[in-house]
């Protein structure tokens, strides 16, 4: 006796749809209505921050200090603070101040380095401002160094520096005249 064939596997079902698939968008007047306004205040967002972030980046450069006292303070923050020439660099207009900016610059650093524990910190003081036209000033500021030396600090008179500034659409200076080091 024979035994009868085995059962032949059943018949693969097709394969079901796993969700509901949606119909495509219709072009109502609302829809289009809707994707034309929603485009419009995509491409002011974009242009209002485009303005924002150029009016801002251009308000704190070096080239429009609106006033000789906010030029000084900031050429002597980049000069005394940063200790960055590419940076006071910005606040001048001539050579020769480029050159006096580089080596008040070198000589605070040369003196930092010579050895561990050395620095200097700077305070100044605006003392005048005084315009000479409507495109010149001469800016009087007192600084004032604490130096701290192998662990001893100590507050060193002030000398008084004169800041002579041009306006060129944004004041810079022009010239420095400090006492020697």
């Amino acid at each position: 006796m024979t035994q009868p064939p085995p059962p032949s596997p059943p018949a693969p079902s097709p394969p079901r749809a796993s969700r509901r698939v949606k119909p495509p968008i219709r072009f109502r007047p609302r829809n289009i209505l809707l994707i034309l306004g929603a485009s419009t205040v995509l491409v002011l967002a974009v242009l209002v921050a485009i303005v924002v972030v150029y009016i801002g980046r251009s308000a704190y450069r070096a080239e429009n200090q609106p006033t000789p006292r906010a030029a000084a303070e900031a050429y002597l923050y980049a000069v005394l603070q940063d200790r960055n020439v590419g940076s006071a660099g910005k606040y001048v207009c001539t050579s020769s101040a480029r050159r006096e900016t580089t080596a008040v610059i070198k000589s605070i650093t040369s003196y930092t380095h010579r050895a561990r524990g050395n620095d200097i910190s700077y305070d100044w003081t605006v003392r005048t401002v005084a315009h000479s036209g409507t495109d010149r000033a001469q800016v009087t500021v007192d600084v004032t160094a604490t130096v701290t030396a192998g662990g001893a600090t100590s507050v060193q008179p002030s000398q008084t520096w004169t800041l002579n500034l041009r306006d060129q659409g944004g004041w810079k200076v022009a010239s420095l005249r400090r006492p020697p080091p």
